[in-house]
Parts: C-alpha cells; structure tokens; sequence
C-alpha cells in the first residue's frame, strides 16, 4: 500500500496453486499450505517492462526504499 501510495504499481502475482479454482474444487485448501500462503501474503511483482527508463527505475527504486523504512521504524 506504501508503494503505490507512492505512484508505483505494484501487484500480487503469486497465489498458493491450491487458491486456484481447480484446486479448491478437489478440496484443497491453501490454509494447509502455510509457508506457500505466508509468501503470497508478503510478494509482489514491480514494474519490470524493457522500455522502463532510468527516471522510472529511480522512482520505483525510491519508493521501495522509503516505503521499506518506513515498515521498518514502526
């Protein structure tokens, strides 16, 4: 939430295979899962495009940062 406060995008990308519907319609449930539910809860995906330049690299190297630091002191 930090981060895009900050006006970077950023999304979750990685979700536990037994979140997935097809999985959840055998009867798996990712609560038995819980390292693979722990790194969904914390992992997202930044801005990653071949055109991204060196200002936006800055922006979004800045935004983790502060935002990390800011995690950090509380």
């Amino acid at each position: 939430e930090e981060i895009f406060a900050k006006g970077v995008s950023v999304n979750v990308h990685f979700l536990p295979v037994p979140s997935f519907t097809f999985y959840k319609n055998k009867g798996y449930d990712a609560k038995n899962y819980p390292i693979a539910l722990d790194n969904s809860d914390r992992e997202i995906s930044l801005p990653v495009f071949f055109e991204l330049s060196d200002n936006q690299i800055d922006i979004v190297t800045e935004a983790v940062l502060a935002s990390t630091m800011n995690i950090l002191k509380k």
